[in-house]
Order: C-alpha cells, then sequence, then structure tokens
C-alpha cells in the first residue's frame, strides 16, 4: 500500500490577521475611552454632589425662613428640597430628615391654628369659650385630615347647647315677645339651656270686682287673681283664658245683679201701682154710691 498524502493547513490570510489586529486595538481604544468618560462623569457627578452638601445647610435655612415668614407654603417648601436633591444628584432621601422636620413643624402650625380658630369659631356662635376638651377633640379630629372648620360649625349648630340657646324661630320669637324671654338653666356642662318657661306678668287692678257677696250669690269663690304666672307657653295661654273667663263672670254677675234689683223694683212699682189703683177704685165705688143715695 501506498502512503496516504498529507494535508497541511492552509497558511493565515495576511490580510485578515491585519483585519483582526485592527479591530483588536480599536476595541482596547473604546474601551479606554468608555473607561475614561466613565471615570469623568463619576468625577462630575461626585463634583456635583459635593458642591449640593457644601451649599446644601444654606439652602436649607433659606427654605425654611421663607416658610416660615409664609412666602411659600409647606407643598412648595417639600417641592424645593426634592427639586434640589435632583439637581444636585444627592439621591432620594439625602433631605428626609428634613422634609419630615418641615411636615411635622406644619403639622403643629397647622393645628395651633386650627384650635386658635375653633376657640373663636365657639365664642362667635355660641358667645363662650370652648373648653379644653372640646378644643382637644376637634385637635384630634383634624388629625385625620378629613376634618375641617365648617365640619365645626356645622357640628355646634346641630348640637343641643345651639338648639336651646339659638332656636330662633318665628314661634320662639312670638312667645318672647308676648310673654318674656325664656327661663334658662344651667346644663351638666355648665352651658346655658332654655327650659321653654316664662314670667307672665298680669295686671290685676284691670279685673272688675264684685260690691256684693259673689259666693253667697252664685256659690262660686273667685279667687284673687295672681300679679304674674310662669309657665310654659301653653299654660300661659291656659292662664289667660282662665282670667278672661273670670273677668266675663265677674261682669256677667254684676250685670245679673242689676237685671235682678231692676226687676225687683219694677216690681215693686208695680205692686203698689195696683194697689194704688184698687185703693182709688174703691174710693170711687163708694162715692159713686154715696152720690147714689144722695140724689134717689
Amino acid at each position: 500500500m501506498g502512503k496516504a498524502p498529507k494535508y497541511e493547513a492552509p497558511k493565515p490570510d495576511p490580510t485578515i490577521q491585519a483585519y483582526n489586529t485592527y479591530m483588536m486595538e480599536r476595541q482596547k481604544t473604546l474601551d479606554a475611552q468608555g473607561d475614561a468618560s466613565a471615570l469623568q462623569a463619576a468625577a462630575e457627578t461626585n463634583a456635583i454632589k459635593t458642591t449640593g452638601q457644601a451649599g446644601y445647610t444654606t439652602y436649607k435655612q433659606n427654605i425654611l425662613n421663607q416658610y416660615n415668614a409664609g412666602l411659600i407654603d409647606t407643598a412648595q417648601a417639600q417641592q424645593s428640597f426634592k427639586d434640589y436633591e435632583d439637581r444636585y444628584k444627592l439621591g432620594t432621601g439625602f433631605t428626609q430628615t428634613d422634609l419630615n422636620d418641615l411636615t411635622s413643624q406644619a403639622t403643629q402650625q397647622a393645628s395651633g391654628k386650627n384650635v386658635l380658630l375653633a376657640g373663636q369659631t365657639y365664642k362667635d356662635i355660641l358667645g363662650r369659650a370652648a373648653t379644653e376638651s372640646e378644643l382637644s377633640s376637634f385637635g384630634e379630629l383634624t388629625k385625620t385630615g378629613g376634618y375641617k372648620l365648617t365640619d365645626l360649625v356645622n357640628s355646634i349648630k346641630s348640637g343641643q347647647e345651639y338648639q336651646s340657646k339659638f332656636n330662633d324661630n318665628y314661634l320662639t320669637n312670638y312667645y318672647d315677645a308676648m310673654y318674656g324671654k325664656q327661663e334658662t338653666t344651667k346644663s351638666p356642662e355648665g352651658y346655658d339651656v332654655k327650659t321653654g318657661r316664662r314670667t307672665f306678668n298680669y295686671n290685676s287692678a284691670l279685673d272688675p270686682t264684685f260690691a256684693g257677696d259673689i259666693t253667697a250669690s252664685t256659690g262660686i269663690n273667685a279667687a284673687a287673681a295672681p300679679s304674674s304666672f310662669t309657665g310654659t307657653a301653653a299654660e300661659i295661654e291656659e292662664f289667660q283664658q282662665a282670667m278672661r273667663q273670670k273677668r266675663d263672670f265677674m261682669y256677667n254677675a254684676g250685670l245679673t245683679n242689676l237685671q235682678g234689683q231692676i226687676d225687683k223694683d219694677t216690681q215693686k212699682i208695680k205692686n203698689e201701682g195696683s194697689a194704688d189703683v184698687a185703693r182709688i177704685g174703691t174710693q170711687g165705688q163708694l162715692m159713686s154710691n154715696l152720690t147714689a143715695g144722695f140724689w134717689g
């Protein structure tokens, strides 16, 4: 058998080798440039952060001064802190402590302001100072964020104290004008509560009087009217009706008594007249008889 032929690998193409070498060198150059850019970007970022960190204290104080002076509100102050974080690439949370302090301060200020307004609201509506319990309750409710001053106003006006003290409807005003202001009493909470009772002054000097013995004449004991009467509006109206009936009774009793006296006098006159007529008739008859005898 003859020897097998030998196969030799083809020799590298110089052109391809040159191309590969070029690409490797190019990638090294690009990598070096990328590393340099990254390093430069990192250096720039660090420089920005350093600048931001160095100026933050002054910036923070400036924002707080504006906030305390009322030039910006809480939302604007919070946004300013967040913008500063972004501008100087400080990362979220860098200003979080100051944001928390600002929020706490804003909450306390708002709470204090709301408590003052609540106290004034009680004075304006009920005419008295709010109790510590009422102010504390309002402060706790406002912390939820859903309870506002308008809710307090509605709550006061729908409450028993307001309804008892300022129930200024037409009928109440009418009774106040006719019978005087309602009496008040103290509630367990210490505020005035209207009782619905009034004191009506009555002038008994306007009542008629009976000169005779009315009890003996009628069997009714007409008690003397009081100078005043205290009760509800319905009770006062009943009292007035009783006084009107008493007046009518006294007038009618007087008129009846007068009519009886007139009738007695009239009957007396009639009786006396009849006697006179009879006497005159008798005397006339006697004279007639005498005359007839004389001439007969």
